[in-house]
């Protein structure tokens, strides 16, 4: 199959495939009215030779599902050439409005394969591949129309949820399906997220209780940490943890800090599938974490340059000792193979009473459970 994902903007495709018919005359029943401008008039176009192009599938509320080439999330129409041959599209337009069907010329060279796609975003600009509207996530109409105004193809498309497509299902034919992030530019599919967690809450991390600073390359996946100790997470003292570690010998006068290592191994299909990864931390009082080498989160620390003695920013109390905070962590940060976690706990001062760190990572990636083949 060939695929042809020119990135654009817009909305989505009604269920009938091209023919000579009203269109509209087999849009699915609205949750709400449409707007006027959605509703085109039963005896609208006279029949005409149309392409097998088609809209479907779009996307009216696009919060975090798919990005543009500029890194927004912008609304979005697709097209489906359901045909033999090659169309070329030079010449036509697409609209969400049937008063206004000119709204947005095709370029010049704008073709799409037998069996292609072709992707526009919805973010009401002129730029190559987006188109100069928005899709209503109330639901609207959208369509394709021919250079003399005959409709190619038109949805009304009911209101979506956030992060949902309308989407034909299979590709092309009368079965319109509410889906979870949509597929643009490629077969059209259910999908479910999938959750791998590739650090466990509770895991065994390796672990200095000296108070002495390990060096500067502490951090990276090569360093010899053989000769720290190692238990299971919770780790730290003065409350129910499950490792308990040293702060030193005078009560009075506590080590600042703690350093924690913990590697992983990341397989490479469950990286390339990846849509987002997540990292929850419990610590008490501050800490800062990294990932081969390259800090990546700071809690309860002060910014700059942070040494052993470096106290802590914000003392944990009740709740705050307990509680798992959420970071969206880039993708990038890891990679396929081995990584390697390090952690250092910071107290807010040398009589604090108690130190506690747990940490877990995982990766989301949405994959298919039943597609349009």
């Amino acid at each position: 199959m060939h695929a042809l994902l020119v990135l654009l903007a817009l909305a989505c495709t009604t269920d009938t495939p091209p023919d000579d018919s009203a269109p509209g005359e087999t849009s699915p029943p609205q949750e709400t009215d449409p707007p006027v401008d959605s509703d085109p008039p039963e005896d609208s176009d006279p029949p005409e030779q149309l392409p097998p192009v088609v809209v479907n599938e779009l996307m009216s509320d696009n919060e975090s599902a798919a990005q543009t080439p500029e890194g927004a999330f912008e609304d979005w129409v697709e097209l489906y050439n359901a045909g033999d041959e090659p169309v070329d599209l030079t010449g036509y337009f697409m609209s969400d409005d049937w008063t206004e069907k000119d709204k947005a010329p095709l370029p010049d060279g704008t073709s799409i394969e037998p069996g292609g796609y072709l992707l526009f975003w919805a973010d009401d600009t002129d730029a190559e591949g987006h188109l100069p509207f928005r899709l209503s996530a109330q639901g609207e109409g959208v369509g394709l129309f021919t250079a003399n105004g005959s409709s190619v193809d038109w949805i009304t498309f009911p209101p979506l949820a956030e992060d949902h497509a309308y989407a034909r299902i299979p590709d092309a034919s009368k079965i319109w399906e509410q889906v979870a992030r949509g597929t643009p530019g490629s077969l059209n599919a259910f999908l479910e997220e999938q959750i791998t967690t590739v650090v466990e809450r509770g895991a065994t991390w390796s672990y200095l209780d000296s108070g002495v600073d390990p060096g500067e390359d502490w951090t990276l996946l090569e360093f010899d940490d053989s000769g720290w100790a190692s238990g299971p997470a919770p780790l730290g003292y003065g409350d129910d943890q499950t490792t308990q570690v040293s702060y030193g010998d005078d009560s009075n006068d506590k080590h600042i800090t703690t350093w924690f290592r913990h590697a992983f191994t990341l397989p490479e299909d469950a990286l390339s599938d990846a849509t987002s990864a997540t990292l929850e931390l419990r610590v008490d009082d501050g800490g800062l974490v990294w990932i081969n080498g390259a800090e990546l989160i700071r809690q309860g620390m002060p910014d700059g340059d942070i040494t052993a003695e470096t106290t802590a920013s914000h003392t944990a109390s009740s709740d705050d000792e307990t509680n798992y905070t959420s970071y969206e962590i880039e993708l990038e940060a890891l990679q396929a193979g081995d990584n390697q976690l390090a952690v250092e706990v910071h107290q807010n001062g040398p009589t604090s009473s108690d130190i506690t760190f747990d940490l877990s990572l995982s990766v989301e990636a949405w994959v298919v459970v039943e597609s349009s083949e």
